[in-house]
């Protein structure tokens, strides 16, 4: 099949081109894989074994340019399938003509789960998993009778502008356009989880503990484990929605049970733990081997990250120990020598020129705000 995968700045999609290239028993051959992005020096630019890079316009700000663009690449090159890894899902689930394989549910959909207000409805009742409390914010006058509860906006990503209970609301501005939401503060241990469905049948899940997290949420250490409550909230999820794609839960397990905080209708770090497993056919149907998988991390990033926080908080130790003892996202795919080098430095460039933070550079030319 010839697969296009777009968002090639993350991670993720490099994972999802690695695995795609490699041959399996569900495929005569590998599949012939591009990688698309607005970024000139993305990380998948630099993979081995591609067909080729295209660079389209940003999903944000020239929407539909970016969406002309991957429309005439696909029918040039015979496109049988467009996975998104980034938020440009949304852009291009708005854009896209119709008839494009776009690995992804309706917008309709999409945009929902993407809202921490109304996806916490969506969810409600679904297994043994719980809800939060979630109060819908358009004002500033209403931010006095939340103290106690954790704010955040209605679309955000990466943990960014959360405000813990009790703390300044200095930087929280909601209004009608821009509203946020006030939610429960649940006090536990934090779970994630990642899965593809393909038209609401669950095919490959993985539960994991977030390790050392950038802006206390995104994660940057992954270890995997098997709570049965969320792969049965998983297999009702698909099954409710008719889900076509991919999903991540974000739950924090609490003294009185699970409780599902957020949803990210994308792919997400999970992907590392099941690349070994997952296999796409020649006829276009998902299969998955999980053979199982270790503690993986980004590698020796970590270190640099948070060493010196370790350091002051008596956590060194732990931190190396995670290190050693997990292994390094990515070890299979092969990127040319100064590929993470490069694809920084130009992220950096972003972040000087957008005068943002390296975080909000990462997304800025692609998020979905609603």
């Amino acid at each position: 099949m010839n697969i296009l995968i777009t968002g090639a700045r993350s991670p993720a999609a490099v994972e999802w081109a690695t695995l795609l290239l490699r041959e399996s028993p569900q495929s005569s051959a590998a599949h012939k894989v591009w990688l698309a992005d607005s970024q000139a020096l993305p990380l998948g630019r630099f993979l081995c074994g591609t067909q080729g890079y295209l660079r389209y316009a940003s999903p944000r700000f020239n929407t539909q340019t970016c969406a002309a663009q991957i429309a005439d690449f696909c029918q040039q090159n015979h496109i049988d399938l467009i996975i998104p890894t980034c938020e440009e899902i949304f852009h291009l689930a708005a854009a896209l003509p119709c008839e494009l394989p776009l690995f992804a549910p309706p917008l309709a959909l999409l945009q929902s789960l993407h809202n921490k207000y109304q996806a916490m409805d969506m969810l409600a009742g679904l297994g043994d998993i719980r809800t939060p409390e979630t109060f819908l914010i358009t004002g500033s006058q209403m931010l006095d009778q939340y103290d106690n509860y954790l704010l955040k906006p209605v679309f955000s990503r990466f943990g960014e502008k959360i405000l813990p209970p009790y703390t300044a609301r200095s930087g929280c501005d909601p209004s009608e356009a821009y509203p946020w939401v006030a939610q429960q503060w649940l006090d536990g241990e934090p779970l994630c989880n990642y899965a593809v469905f393909e038209h609401g049948k669950l095919i490959a899940h993985q539960v994991y503990r977030p390790q050392w997290g950038l802006n206390g949420s995104a994660a940057t250490g992954f270890e995997p484990v098997t709570i049965p409550e969320i792969e049965a909230f998983s297999r009702q999820f698909g099954d409710k929605f008719r889900f076509h794609g991919q999903a991540a839960f974000d739950f924090i397990q609490t003294a009185e049970g699970l409780y599902v905080i957020e949803c990210n209708p994308r792919a997400t770090s999970g992907i590392h733990l099941l690349a070994n497993g997952l296999q796409l056919g020649n006829d276009g149907h998902w299969h998955c081997d999980h053979l199982g998988s270790g503690t993986q991390h980004i590698g020796a990033g970590i270190l640099l990250l948070f060493g010196a926080h370790a350091l002051k908080t008596g956590q060194f130790s732990t931190l190396l120990r995670n290190y050693r003892q997990g292994k390094s996202i990515l070890t299979n795919a092969k990127l040319l020598p100064l590929a993470r080098m490069l694809s920084m430095a130009s992220l950096g460039w972003s972040s000087w020129r957008q005068n943002i933070s390296l975080t909000a550079a990462s997304t800025w030319d692609i998020e979905w705000n609603g």
